[in-house]
Order: structure tokens, then C-alpha cells, then sequence
């Protein structure tokens, strides 16, 4: 399982939540680029940026179909994995979401 931060947070807004996730998971925590003490890269297209870091994520840890779990902003990563990666991942949970950030479509990538 991996835990997606909203924005504006670290990984560390689930320290409390992901212990509870562990007995039946490996549960994984990211910071996007750009937060705590991550570095930062400009993008023109942020939503493909940022899916791209999870994607990495996952190949770098060598996860086998995580289940990604998002807060908020993390909205546009789970969508991006979701539509162009269904094949690599479980599934995805929008927790408490900004609807407008899980909007994807093929259209974006342009």
C-alpha cells in the first residue's frame, strides 16, 4: 500500500493512520517532489509530473500492484496511475479528496 499526502504535506501526515494499515500491509508513505525536505523541478504538466515520481516509486521499490491511498492533491497522481496504469496498481481510495483534481482525461496530456 502506498500513502499519497496532500498538498502541502509530507509523508509523515500518516504516522499516526499507517501503523493501523500494517497488520495486514506493507504500507509505504511518499512526499512529492517539492515538500518537506524533497527537492523541487519545474514541469509543464504537474499532474504527469507527480504520477511519474509514483510510478518510479513503485518500479524503484519493486511493488507488485500496491493499492495507492491519496489525500486531497494526490487526487491527480491516483487518476494518472489509474488511467494509464491500471495494469500496475490494485487499486485507488480518494480520501477526502478535491474531486476536481481526480478528473484525468486523455485530453490532459496534450
Amino acid at each position: 500500500m502506498v500513502l499519497l499526502a496532500g498538498g502541502g504535506d509530507t509523508a509523515h501526515v500518516f504516522d499516526d493512520f499507517a501503523p493501523k494499515l500494517t497488520t495486514r500491509n506493507h504500507v509505504y508513505g511518499i512526499t512529492r517532489r517539492g515538500f518537506g525536505t524533497s527537492g523541487y523541478a519545474e514541469a509543464t504538466n504537474v499532474g504527469e509530473r507527480l504520477g511519474e515520481d509514483v510510478l518510479a516509486v513503485i518500479d524503484s521499490l519493486k511493488l507488485d500492484r500496491p493499492l495507492l491511498v491519496g489525500h486531497s492533491i494526490a487526487g491527480a497522481e491516483l487518476s494518472w496511475m489509474a488511467n494509464l496504469y491500471p495494469d500496475r496498481i490494485a487499486g485507488v481510495v480518494y480520501k477526502s479528496d478535491d474531486l476536481w483534481l481526480a478528473r484525468y482525461e486523455d485530453d490532459d496530456l496534450l
